[in-house]
């Protein structure tokens, strides 16, 4: 009976996790639709190869690939019976649409201070807060915070700043044009680099830090070998960089900065 009840659980747990990504997944979709079409003259500069930029989605057929998105995100919200997941699509999507739509009073991404408030409250909190409660079938902020909890919400706040100043860099050019003034225009691509590179290590040093040092087990240290691996990958390809080529900033943006944002959702909870 016990390992039924075991099975069960982990059934249950499963359903959960899946829930969460599929709702994020597509309320990603959404977001990134939206900046893809208020973007579409920075885009032919910057990113011609996108489905708006390119002539590939007609603006009819993203607004229906955003609206289809966004509705399915939702019912499965709904469905999953999870306020705290509700809470972190509605306020994700509502960021993201403040963040992208040209109208008075939104566009934050023109401000660089309000562009990397958003990226960072949505990678930092939201989705750490949402997902947390929604694995313990608890409200958004109905729980005590564990220390793996406060160490993901510091590592994202770093790293979702990275994220913010980076991904502007390969888009200078279009930036530039469009006038929209972020800090890479502002302070150039070489200071910006080198202050994400600068975070980057710092994030890191940390993890690797409270991995090792503060209640170590077995597996912390091995997670702490891997985040040490991973900075040190980093740092290597950076000094590959061409901080005045477009094409090599998106390079290691998307083979590197993406890449190993994305493994520390894998990570994190074993940090301690």
């Amino acid at each position: 009976f016990g390992h039924v009840l075991e099975m069960f659980s982990m059934m249950i747990a499963a359903m959960q996790a899946a829930q969460a990504v599929a709702a994020a997944v597509l309320m990603n979709v959404a977001i990134v639709g939206i900046n893809q079409v208020y973007d579409k003259k920075l885009d032919r500069v910057n990113k011609p190869y996108l489905p708006m930029a390119s002539g590939a989605f007609s603006s009819d057929m993203a607004l229906s690939v955003i609206a289809v998105s966004t509705t399915a995100s939702f019912m499965i919200g709904v469905w999953s019976g999870s306020s705290a997941l509700m809470w972190a699509l509605v306020i994700s999507l509502l960021l993201g649409i403040v963040y992208s739509v040209d109208a008075p009073g939104l566009r934050w991404k023109k401000s660089p201070l309000l562009a990397a408030t958003c990226v960072l409250f949505v990678r930092a909190v939201i989705v750490q807060l949402g997902f947390f409660a929604h694995a313990l079938g608890r409200e958004l902020t109905d729980f005590n915070f564990p220390m793996n909890l406060w160490c993901a919400i510091g590592f994202m706040t770093v790293y979702g700043i990275v994220i913010a100043l980076f991904k502007d860099l390969p888009d200078m050019g279009g930036d530039m044009k469009q006038n929209v003034r972020t800090l890479s225009v502002r302070l150039g691509p070489s200071f910006v680099f080198n202050l994400c590179l600068a975070l980057l290590s710092i994030a890191y040093g940390t993890a690797v830090f409270m991995s090792v040092v503060h209640a170590p087990t077995t597996i912390s240290r091995v997670v702490g070998a891997v985040h040490s691996v991973v900075i040190v990958t980093l740092l290597a390809a950076s000094r590959r960089v061409d901080v005045s080529s477009s094409d090599s900033l998106y390079d290691f943006y998307i083979r590197f900065i993406w890449k190993a944002f994305y493994l520390e959702y894998f990570l994190l909870p074993f940090v301690m």
